[in-house]
């Protein structure tokens, strides 16, 4: 039987986009570079204040500049981190470690942390009752639903909220991100799922990279992923991730053997 969560599932439904490199290279420079340079920029401006000003600066300015530095070098790990895992999904070196999960921990978990990084955003988790447990890795999982709560932030408005939505749906469970915004003009819908995808609505940095990792990761733990959208009003990004397998129920003297 096929390991969903060998190096060779996920390297195979990446490879043709990727490996692609005379084209890919150019792009990559580019993109990468454009990235970097508004969070490098914002944290040598900052540090040269604090070098140049510090004895007249208030405690309070300090603590500003020391926030603004903060943020910049998070934006700066999270353009590494993406280009870390996608070298690893290209070269089918990334490791998989599944598990019996609680998706809806994951979300809130992923949520809050976001809520901590966007503060005027508001997040929404909606879970059906009992919902199973999923068959994935714990640290993957949270990428992906990290990934798609980001897109959803940015590209929507800072008003509306974002509102993920965990369902089952037959065998799999399936969690759907929802935001009001834009929507994806059908000119735009081809871009989705590819490496550094830009859409004209966005509204945060980003690194392009998220929807094409979610991708990857979704589908190397045997996943489907995809995407709803009403042009100038909503859209909807949405996975699925296998249930854990119902084991047939012990006999009472095996249970208490392993109570014992």
């Amino acid at each position: 039987m096929r390991n969903p969560f060998s190096p060779r599932s996920h390297k195979s439904s990446l490879s043709p986009t990727v490996s692609n490199a005379t084209t890919l290279d150019t792009q990559f420079v580019s993109m990468i570079a454009h990235e970097m340079r508004a969070p490098l920029a914002t944290i040598r401006g900052a540090v040269g204040l604090l070098a140049e000003h510090h004895d007249r600066l208030l405690p309070e300015r300090r603590s500003e500049l020391l926030d603004v530095i903060d943020d910049a070098t998070l934006q700066v790990n999270r353009v590494v981190e993406d280009l870390m895992v996608l070298s690893r999904l290209n070269d089918g070196e990334l490791a998989f470690e599944p598990e019996a999960l609680d998706l809806v921990k994951i979300v809130r978990d992923a949520a809050r942390a976001l809520n901590s990084r966007y503060p005027n955003r508001t997040i929404t988790i909606a879970p059906q009752d009992d919902v199973p447990d999923v068959r994935a890795d714990a640290i993957r999982t949270r990428q992906i639903v990290n990934n798609l709560i980001a897109n959803a932030i940015g590209y929507s408005e800072a008003s509306t909220d974002v509102i993920v939505s965990i369902v089952t749906e037959g065998d799999a469970v399936r969690t759907s991100v929802y935001n009001e915004g834009h929507g994806i003009a059908s000119s735009e819908q081809s871009k989705l799922f590819l490496p550094f995808a830009m859409l004209s609505e966005r509204t945060a940095e980003s690194t392009g990279l998220g929807l094409f990792i979610a991708k990857g990761l979704v589908e190397a733990m045997d996943g489907d992923i995809g995407f709803t959208s009403e042009p100038g009003a909503n859209a909807v990004f949405w996975f699925t991730l296998p249930i854990v397998a119902v084991r047939a129920p012990q006999s009472d003297a095996h249970r208490a053997d392993v109570l014992n």
